[in-house]
């Protein structure tokens, strides 16, 4: 792009209205085959579009899996830098972003507490992320802290399942299809070393292959 060409969409790029040019980085942002690359391409072309790439809104709309995917075929894309991005957008409310650290404090910063900080996870459920959700019902469940919290447990799971068990079906997570695949990905989730760093996966981490078993079927 030429100079001249270049001072003429930073002018008019510096007329939109400050929502309009949030939607515009959004899709960008969602777009781009290197999103953070045209991120800073847009910051840096005027001061309008330096606050849009800001906005919370053009940051929970970042697709992380595809930054993360990219960041490890380039090495000045760090480590640190993609551990402080995922805590930049969890901090905006990314479902993906809040997944993660939601994961890295209930299995390594919060390990071994009876009631572990679950409100990351809690922020990724609500926007929809269903292996948040599934995770999320597991770790309530676990906490053993009482009638309401099992009932939200349970409520959850069913979330997850949806109709593919039935009512016939309770108690039966192992055959539904769904819970297993959300399963799958939550153990996936802790090999990944920006969720979970190498050392604590050597010192062992609980599984997450359980399944809520209501309290008058324990017998113990």
């Amino acid at each position: 792009m030429s100079l001249p060409t270049t001072i003429a969409t930073a002018a008019a790029m510096e007329k939109l209205p400050p929502e309009l040019a949030a939607k515009v980085t959004s899709r960008v942002a969602k777009a781009a085959a290197d999103p953070m690359e045209d991120l800073g391409n847009l910051r840096a072309l005027c001061s309008q579009m330096r606050r849009a790439c800001g906005d919370a809104y053009v940051g929970r709309s970042i697709p992380l899996e595809r930054v993360l995917r990219h960041c490890h075929k380039e090495p000045y894309y760090t480590h640190e830098y993609r551990a402080n991005l995922i805590t930049r957008l969890a901090s905006v409310g990314h479902p993906e972003a809040c997944f993660k650290a939601g994961m890295s404090a209930v299995f390594v910063e919060d390990r071994g507490i009876i009631t572990p900080r679950l409100h990351m996870l809690e922020r990724a459920a609500e926007s929809g992320h269903e292996v948040a959700t599934y995770v999320l019902s597991l770790v309530m469940y676990s906490s053993n802290s009482g009638a309401a919290n099992d009932a939200k447990a349970q409520r959850l799971l069913q979330k997850v399942e949806g109709d593919e068990a039935g009512p016939a079906a309770k108690n039966a997570t192992w055959k539904n299809t769904k819970a297993a695949w959300r399963r799958h990905q939550g153990v996936m989730a802790l090999q990944d070393d920006l969720v979970v760093p190498h050392a604590a996966r050597l010192a062992g981490l609980p599984p997450v292959t359980c399944h809520p078993v209501p309290r008058q079927d324990r017998h113990c």
